[in-house]
């Protein structure tokens, strides 16, 4: 059994005539901590999105903890996404837009949980301030507290 919670295998992906991504091999071990880096357009997003299950790929093998997404399509509600925006109303704060993504997950009374990823992420000083007003650090710091609301197994930040 691989201790590997992401692998890819010959991974491709075409747009009509544009290649973004050609044969990438990755393993991605439990634990492990892994970042891209490249120039603008070297489809860094591009990967992400397919581990994501965001978009499909061209060719080749995502497995996410040893299966593939394709069969088990409850994988993917053990990670948490946060690619480009993080879908945050701004005229909300930080608590309201948590307190939506509750009701999203279906929890009626998940302010304690929501106390808690706010201090996380370091946010509880400004919890019932306007998003519009955040500083761009902190409309991240939300997004990585939305992205680990469902307690997910695998966070991906993009």
């Amino acid at each position: 059994m691989t201790n590997d919670i992401i692998e890819i295998k010959q991974l491709s992906k075409r747009y009509r005539t544009k290649t973004a991504l050609r044969n990438i091999n990755l393993n991605i071990a439990k634990g492990g901590i892994f970042g891209l880096i490249g120039h603008n357009g070297a489809g860094k997003s591009t990967l992400l999105k397919l581990i994501g299950g965001l978009i499909h790929p061209t060719e080749g093998e995502i497995r996410l903890f040893g299966q593939s997404p394709a069969d088990h399509q409850g994988l993917f509600d053990r990670m948490g996404l946060l690619i480009e925006q993080a879908g945050i109303y701004p005229a909300y704060s930080a608590r309201e837009n948590l307190r939506l993504l509750a009701l999203a997950y279906g929890l009626r009374n998940g302010e304690e949980h929501i106390v808690r990823l706010l201090h996380r992420v370091g946010l509880q000083d400004e919890p019932d301030t306007k998003v519009k007003h955040y500083s761009m650090g902190m409309k991240q710091r939300l997004g990585i507290a939305m992205a680990l609301f469902g307690s997910p197994d695998v966070l991906i930040p993009g």
